[in-house]
């Protein structure tokens, strides 16, 4: 994710309690209803929440996916040609 700091720390095998990268801790807010981050406090009239406050991460996850499912397809490519040769 745009601006995500010491993903390769977060990402490391061994850690008894891994603090998740961006991409996981977004899905697991996102998720379970906590969403206060996208919450937009106007003075005198409260806390609202609005699609708009979205985009920007969406902007952001619509640009990482494309690249992912292109890198998920050619990987896919390679098993089966791997495995449909050993048959």
């Amino acid at each position: 994710m745009e601006d995500e700091e010491e993903f390769e720390r977060k990402m490391a095998p061994g850690q008894q309690r891994r603090e998740p990268v961006e991409i996981v801790r977004l899905r697991n807010n996102l998720c379970h209803g906590n969403g206060k981050e996208f919450f937009t406090h106007i003075e005198d009239q409260g806390t609202f929440f609005t699609p708009e406050a979205l985009k920007k991460v969406c902007e952001q996850l619509l640009n990482i996916s494309k690249p992912w499912a292109e890198e998920k397809g050619r990987f896919n490519d390679l098993l089966t040609e791997k495995y449909s040769k050993k048959s």
